[in-house]
């Protein structure tokens, strides 16, 4: 997976990456560490390091497109 989001979390000394092939998925990964606790990093495929708030606005782009490209075909 070459271009792939990245999340980097930890929680006390307990560390994890999880690599996530779109945003959408990043978003909702994201949202569920922060949920448990963990403090998350995240970035994108040129690996910049991105807010919660720019994933959240990647991830609706995503589905944007997704849509357009379903109505249109």
């Amino acid at each position: 997976m070459a271009d792939d989001y990245m999340i980097r979390a930890a929680l006390g000394r307990a560390k994890k990456d999880f690599r996530c092939a779109s945003a959408w998925i990043a978003f909702e990964q994201h949202n569920r560490l922060v949920r448990q606790g963990w403090k998350v990093h995240i970035f994108n495929p040129a690996r910049d390091q991105l807010t919660a708030d720019q994933l959240e606005a990647a991830a609706q782009a995503e589905i944007g497109s997704a849509v357009n490209g379903e109505q249109s075909g």
